[in-house]
């Protein structure tokens, strides 16, 4: 499987990424890029800014189930 197939199958799955656990589990720096051109394939794919612990703000995706 390639890493957009596998970033869709994790959301699809139900689970929540960041740009971190993309890098963790995909091995790839570009894991925002691959979402937004899963979006633009049209995938509902949602996102949100959260803040971790350090106060440093990212972005989280997820798809509704």
């Amino acid at each position: 499987m390639t890493i957009k197939a596998d970033i869709l199958a994790a959301l699809r799955e139900g689970q929540r990424l960041t740009p971190l656990t993309m890098l963790i589990r995909f091995h790839t720096m570009a894991g925002c890029q691959r979402v937004n051109e899963l979006r633009r394939e049209g995938c509902p794919i949602q996102s949100r800014m959260i803040e971790l612990e350090g106060g440093k703000r990212v972005a989280e995706y997820w798809m509704e189930q």
